[in-house]
């Protein structure tokens, strides 16, 4: 399982959306939860055991049982 596949899985039991697109095998959020990033307003940082990822690789890397994902918008 990747990042991004543990994100759709807590959307789908959390009940919040996910807008993304997998683009030259970059992945880019657009909207989670009705939050929306259009590069001016905020941007979506992804953490991986308190670790920063690059959101643009977050459908490559793979967690495993015990790991921590962390999303923030920062305005």
């Amino acid at each position: 399982m990747s990042v991004l596949d543990a994100l759709l899985a807590a959307s789908r039991g959390g009940g919040f959306e996910i807008r993304y697109a997998i683009l030259n095998d970059n992945t880019e959020v657009m909207k989670i939860d009705g939050l929306a990033e259009d590069g001016l307003d905020g941007h979506w940082f992804f953490y991986l055991n308190g670790r920063r990822i690059e959101a643009a690789e977050i459908h490559k890397i793979r967690i495993k049982s015990g790991d921590k994902i962390l999303v923030k918008f920062v305005e």
